[in-house]
């Protein structure tokens, strides 16, 4: 499969040759590039992602909605509840988020979710408007055990990352990234819509060894 056809069967729910696998966001970090400098004489940014070969290819751009019905006012905008508030989900997501992400999907657009920490209390309704993945899925935040957000959300929505960088990728193991790979694959075996990635970048003690083994050890799933 090409890189596209893998990211593409893994939003479809589809099988794959192989886990997908990538790079939070195509970053390369100064840390990341030391490590492989010294292990595989290569320090640009680009030749780092030829030889982890992620499977997204990053291009960032920036879309601005604006309102013209709405009259300008000097008052301060009212702060959103927290997502767990149970009018979360009636003032953010099926208000301007899900016109945004009407309007992508009507252009054939797929919609990933910046999902960061510990929504579970609102997966329900980001699904119900249509949002298409959640980037990334930290799965030691509150409520986002990895096996009961498999069972219960599988298949109906992708998820990217599973993989923590505050104590794993950057205290753990080959050993330790390795098995948390396979757990994370076995979890999404059945219902697919598993892309693994680190949860954050640009952190000083993520290993380079450790995000190292985390592309091997998909690229063998």
């Amino acid at each position: 499969m090409t890189h596209r056809e893998r990211i593409l069967a893994a939003f479809r729910f589809q099988p794959t040759d192989h886990l997908p696998c990538d790079l939070m966001e195509g970053v390369v970090w100064p840390e990341l590039i030391d490590y492989f400098r010294a292990a595989h004489s290569i320090e640009s940014p680009d030749a780092i992602l030829s030889f982890l070969d992620p499977d997204v290819r990053w291009t960032f751009m920036q879309y601005v909605n604006p309102s013209p019905t709405e009259a300008p006012s000097d008052e301060p905008a009212p702060a959103p509840p927290p997502a767990d508030h149970p009018t979360y989900s009636l003032r953010v997501a099926h208000g301007p988020l899900a016109e945004q992400v009407a309007l992508a999907r009507a252009h054939g657009l797929l919609v990933l979710y910046p999902s960061f920490g510990a929504v579970r209390p609102v997966l329900g309704d980001l699904i119900d408007i249509g949002v298409n993945g959640m980037l990334v899925f930290q799965t030691t935040a509150t409520g986002m055990d990895l096996e009961a957000i498999a069972r219960d959300f599988g298949g109906r929505v992708l998820f990217y990352g599973g993989m923590d960088i505050q104590h794993l990728l950057s205290f753990g193991t080959v050993e330790d990234v390795v098995c948390e790979v396979d757990r994370n694959a076995r979890a999404f075996e059945d219902c697919g819509g598993y892309i693994v990635a680190n949860s954050h970048h640009c952190v000083a003690t993520i290993r380079g060894e450790l995000i190292e083994a985390m592309f091997i050890a998909a690229h063998k799933r």
